[in-house]
């Protein structure tokens, strides 16, 4: 019996040894898992991010808020136990899904929930008889209702030959905006310091049909949530005046039909009005160049004695030879050389896609890369290149479209106008 007891005991003795070694991560456990990685996915807010892509937010929830599915992804490790996490929304126990690895899955669905702030409570805890753990708080913004768009007054007519200015005023900060006019993409809108009205400037050009253009913008908020905005821009049209015939000599005739030549010209021209010179365009009346009257209009129809007719693409000034000319406004030069056609150049790009150009000048005094602020001397007047005498050509190109730039001395169009939106 004796005997029969002591192989009890030793038995009990084993299985009780047993327990504590199988358990001694349990019981010995002091340290705490450990979160190796967290990852949120706004799915349902995919459009707010540049790319389109479902965007994945590593280390937290983002910044911006959110509808439809969010997508929450752990992985915690623990080196002696299992690990577990326990989570509540606003105080209610949510479903954590657990996955191979210690990779724990949470799904939430933003349209269930009301807009504004909402707490994530996360509690990630080991199996050791300590409950070794911490927990973490996460909080996130829900916004389920798509932004309102309008357009402003102004935005609604433009004309031949004219910049035309579109201003968009949201309900709300927006992500992104893009528009366009007719089957022509309008340049990247710019927000303007009150965060919910946007700009882009576009120029039409002299030979556009007048009529209604159909303008369409698409917006989406930080959010994601897409809206559009569909109305008419009115073109009118501009009567441009018509001149006689202008006699070039036989080496300019030759010149004008020069097409080699000229595409070489226009493509150095083209490459500097697309230029990104990281300004915004200046709030501010533009400065006519130098002091003279109108010798050739914006537009004006001409005829030359090679048989070429077109318009007028600049402005021409009746001005001495030597005469300073001065900067429109305020940019960088972007191209300051010797061009065919437009003899000795200079173009100010002022951001926005809104460039000037000073041509036929008989001397440049800037470089490219130069900063010039408005009346800055940029060259002087002169008479080189297809020139039949002393006088400034001023250019002003928009979104790469001549326009007449003696609109933009009259009005600013960095911002709306004053009754754009009530």
């Amino acid at each position: 019996m004796k005997q029969s007891s002591k192989a009890i005991l030793i038995a009990f003795v084993g299985v009780v040894l047993g327990l504590l070694i199988a358990s001694r991560h349990q019981l010995f456990d002091k340290t705490p898992p450990v979160l190796v990685s967290e990852s949120w996915a706004d799915l349902g807010s995919a459009a707010a991010h540049p790319d389109g892509a479902d965007a994945a937010h590593d280390g937290g929830p983002p910044s911006h808020a959110v509808f439809g599915q969010l997508q929450i992804d752990l992985v915690a490790h623990d080196a002696d136990n299992d690990v577990y996490v326990g989570a509540t929304l606003d105080g209610e126990k949510l479903a954590v899904e657990r996955r191979e690895h210690a990779t724990f899955r949470l799904d939430i669905d933003a349209d269930t929930l009301a807009e504004g702030e909402h707490v994530l409570a996360l509690d990630i805890h080991d199996q050791s008889f300590a409950g070794n753990g911490f927990a973490l708080t996460r909080s996130f913004a829900v916004d389920r209702t798509p932004p309102t768009l309008e357009l402003g007054r102004s935005s609604g007519t433009a004309a031949q030959g004219a910049t035309a200015a579109i201003f968009v005023r949201a309900s709300e900060p927006l992500a992104h905006l893009r528009g366009a006019l007719g089957d022509d993409a309008l340049p990247a809108f710019v927000p303007l310091d009150d965060g919910l009205t946007w700009r882009s400037l576009t120029g039409i050009n002299v030979k556009r049909a007048p009529g209604d253009t159909p303008l369409t913008i698409d917006a989406v908020d930080t959010a994601g949530h897409l809206t559009s905005l569909q109305a008419p821009v009115t073109i009118s049209a501009t009567r441009f005046p018509e001149g006689g015939v202008v006699q070039l000599s036989p080496k300019k005739q030759e010149d004008m039909l020069d097409k080699a030549k000229s595409k070489e010209s226009n493509d150095k021209r083209s490459a500097a009005y697309a230029t990104e010179v990281g300004l915004r365009v200046p709030d501010a009346p533009f400065l006519i160049p130098a002091e003279g009257p109108v010798s050739s209009a914006f537009g004006k129809v001409r005829r030359y004695n090679t048989g070429v007719v077109r318009h007028h693409l600049g402005t021409d000034l009746a001005v001495p030879r030597g005469a300073p000319v001065a900067a429109s406004a305020a940019g960088q030069v972007v191209l300051a050389e010797l061009l065919h056609i437009y003899g000795n150049a200079v173009i100010v790009n002022h951001g926005d896609g809104v460039s000037t150009s000073y041509n036929h000048l008989s001397r440049i005094d800037v470089a490219p890369g130069d900063v010039v602020a408005a009346g800055d001397v940029v060259g002087a007047v002169g008479s080189t290149g297809q020139s039949t005498g002393p006088h400034l050509h001023w250019g002003m190109v928009v979104d790469g479209t001549a326009v007449a730039a003696e609109q933009w001395t009259t009005r600013r169009f960095a911002r709306p106008l004053p009754d754009d939106f009530d």
